[in-house]
């Protein structure tokens, strides 16, 4: 049996939930098409220098035709020692991939909660619709300076054309910033994120927010998809309470016992 790799496209899965972080991954990632004997029987990609570290390799595909899932342990391996991978990046429900991949760890980090929404009722948003409203691309660099930064991704030139930002006000006074980034992969859905002003936080801003948004991508017959780090509870009872449900993690699956790649 021979295997081979040459380069491909990223295919997503028909489930695939896909947030910002994981998209980014993704376009950065080189993507393979793996052959047997010839026939095209499964992909697999894998993003380099990840968090700006050289040689920090991660694994963010992995998936094999029906027919080729007996050999997947054989090819697994080889993608792992021919591209010194150290890492995978797996959500949950990304089943074949996450059991290939624990079959080689060494360890496993909690990442992050993915979220969608839900049709459980919640109480109505602290501060209405009206006072959400869209922001120009003018406002950006004062929208960076009043958030410590805190959307400086927007500044590559892929997200130029991808992204609307909106403000969140009572009277004069700014509560907090919204984002709406349309999916690059996934073109049905789109990365819902909250910035709430630190004196303003606990005062339902965010959730009214999150609330806003979400009815944003329904009215335009978008998915609405967010996520929040693994420790950060606050964030996580935001979206509870805003209606959103997590089904699903990211994972990130270790190949390695190396300090200086496990401290990353």
């Amino acid at each position: 049996m021979k295997i081979t790799f040459t380069e491909g496209s990223y295919v997503p899965k028909e489930d695939e939930l896909l947030e910002s972080f994981q998209e980014e991954l993704i376009l950065d990632s080189k993507c393979f098409t793996i052959e047997i004997d010839g026939t095209a029987l499964g992909s697999f990609a894998f993003c380099e220098n990840v968090f700006d570290v050289q040689g920090f390799t991660v694994l963010t595909q992995f998936a094999l035709a029906p027919e080729a899932i007996r050999h997947f342990q054989r090819i697994f391996e080889t993608i792992l020692t021919q591209y010194e991978i150290k890492s995978a990046m797996v959500a949950t429900n990304y089943e074949f991939f996450l059991a290939t991949a624990m079959d080689f760890h060494k360890s496993v980090t909690m990442q992050a909660y993915l979220f969608t929404t839900s049709n459980a009722p919640v109480r109505p948003p602290e501060f209405p619709r009206s006072h959400f409203t869209p922001a120009s691309p003018e406002d950006l660099q004062e929208i960076l300076r009043l958030t410590n930064n805190h959307f400086d991704f927007l500044l590559h030139p892929r997200k130029k054309e991808t992204h609307q930002l909106y403000v969140l006000k009572d009277g004069e006074e700014t509560l907090g910033f919204g984002l709406l980034e349309t999916g690059l992969i996934l073109k049905n859905a789109s990365s819902l994120g909250i910035y709430t002003m630190e004196k303003h936080r606990r005062k339902g801003a965010g959730r009214s927010m999150m609330m806003h948004l979400k009815d944003i991508c329904r009215e335009n017959g978008i998915k609405p998809i967010t996520g929040c780090n693994w420790y950060n509870k606050k964030s996580k009872a935001t979206l509870e309470s805003a209606g959103f449900i997590s089904e699903t993690r990211l994972l990130r699956v270790e190949f390695t016992t190396e300090e200086k790649w496990l401290s990353l």
